[in-house]
């Protein structure tokens, strides 16, 4: 199995020890973090076993190239507890939740986008300000959820009720029809059932989860993260990005804001685990591959978090600091502490009347918005695309061993290349994360890199038919 192991500070006894084992693997490496300036270590006994050293300013560049560099590798750390350790796993876990959704060379996410671009739907921005002095009950798939289920039983109609991910099945599970289920993973690692209920998607989000809602679909815009997500956002008239956070439960939160809601209280959004219970009864989950962080609680408790999560909470505190206007609230007593959104009892919640026949009314309302034939003009760009990369590879077989970087044909072939929608939205940004995965084992210098950059591009253009 591939992987990369961290170690703080050199050590030349568990560097041999280390040489077995990397070499049971070509994608295994071992890495040695030394703090002394003092400690200069110029060979090591595999070329895969390395000692770096951190510069006294600025150590997080060299975690970010770290993390780069091994990029859609998993690490682990001999001691996670260990400061320099921390925050070398912050960065690589922020550098792999940015490419994540591309470690398929983004497959899933060009089938989710064809998917939601072949049937209609209504934007979210219709509905954003239509709750006005109603408070909203953002809750999540933890554990806390189900501490609170008499109490958003009798909330039902007296706040807007939004199920985000597994949130959605643990609140069916108690009995309770959130007013909308939101949505964002682009393969989410729960298995979710069918419901009546209005849903909030991107296009990023997995589209048979979307599918199981009867419910009517509100478009949201995404990150942007996603070029082609943008681009194609902006051709419908939405915002070219909107910021949802990191996890489906900070993007119900955003949410929540927009539709005006003056009051928003979290519900099994602990954002930490203990004992081994992550989620509410009644969530599925597949997930096998959580790595853990040692935190403790707001309560001074142990517990163990994920990098995504502690980035969650992070996030949430400052954007209740952004939003000065609303009221804030949080129902986990044992999940990570988020300084400026206090605890709260649902049993002292300020509620509303007769919400549920409002939320219906805005919903009906909302203009549905026909199929746009946009994956037409993708696909042809695309087979554009995939033209011109075998008319360079083409060129590249005359010339060889020339340079195809100092060939005139190839550079103006490249030029045309890059003018297409599909360079500029898909293949030019999903290279720059592929770069890092191939360098790793390209042993042809420049023209082996330039060889591969063109073959990524032709192998992907050639699966659109597929996708």
């Amino acid at each position: 199995m591939s992987e990369v192991c961290c170690f703080y500070q050199w050590s030349e006894k568990k560097a041999q020890q280390l040489v077995s084992w990397v070499q049971a693997h070509d994608e295994r490496y071992a890495i040695f973090l030394e703090e002394s300036p003092s400690t200069v270590v110029l060979t090591t006994p595999h070329p895969r076993i390395r000692c770096i050293s951190l510069p006294q300013q600025n150590p997080e560049k060299a975690f970010e190239k770290i993390a780069w560099e091994f990029l859609y590798l998993p690490f682990s750390f001999e001691d996670p507890t260990h400061p320099v350790l921390q925050k070398l796993a912050a960065v690589q876990s922020e550098i792999n939740f940015r490419a994540f959704d591309f470690a398929d060379q983004g497959l899933q996410l060009l089938h989710n986008l064809r998917s939601h671009l072949s049937r209609p739907t209504s934007w979210a921005k219709d509905l954003y300000g239509k709750f006005k002095n109603i408070p909203a009950i953002v809750c999540g798939g933890g554990p806390s959820l189900a501490s609170a289920s008499s109490e958003l039983k009798r909330l039902q109609d007296r706040a807007v009720i939004i199920g985000c991910g597994a949130g959605v099945e643990a609140l069916l599970k108690m009995g309770i029809k959130p007013h909308f289920a939101a949505h964002v993973d682009p393969a989410p690692c729960h298995k979710f059932s069918s419901a009546d209920i209005p849903v909030f998607y991107e296009l990023r989000t997995d589209a048979a989860v979307v599918e199981k809602y009867k419910g009517k679909r509100f478009l949201v815009a995404g990150p942007g993260n996603f070029p082609l997500e943008s681009w194609v956002q902006e051709k419908l008239g939405l915002e070219s990005v909107l910021d949802g956070g990191w996890t489906v439960g900070t993007f119900g939160v955003v949410l929540a804001t927009l539709l005006g809601c003056e009051s928003i209280v979290l519900a099994g959004m602990d954002l930490a685990t203990s004992k081994g219970q992550m989620y509410s009864p009644g969530v599925k989950t597949t997930s096998t591959t959580d790595h853990f962080i040692p935190l403790k609680n707001r309560e001074g408790e142990p517990v163990l978090s994920r990098a995504d999560w502690v980035k969650a909470a992070q996030w949430l505190d400052a954007f209740a600091l952004c939003h000065p206007d609303r009221k804030w609230g949080t129902i986990s007593r044992k999940g990570l502490e988020i300084p400026s959104i206090p605890l709260m009892d649902l049993q002292e919640f300020q509620a509303a009347a007769v919400v549920t026949n409002r939320v219906q009314h805005a919903v009906q309302e909302a203009f549905v918005h026909p199929a746009p034939a946009l994956w037409e003009e993708i696909v042809l760009s695309f087979k554009k695309s995939l033209e011109i990369c075998r008319k360079i590879l083409q060129e590249m077989e005359r010339i060889f061993p020339q340079n195809p970087a100092e060939n005139g044909l190839c550079a103006m072939l490249e030029h045309d290349l890059t003018l297409e929608p599909a360079f500029e939205q898909v293949l030019g940004p999903l290279w720059s994360y592929w770069l890092h995965v191939i360098s790793r084992h390209n042993t042809a210098g420049e023209w082996g890199l330039y060889l591969n950059r063109i073959l990524f591009f032709q192998s992907l253009c050639e699966k659109i038919d597929a996708i």
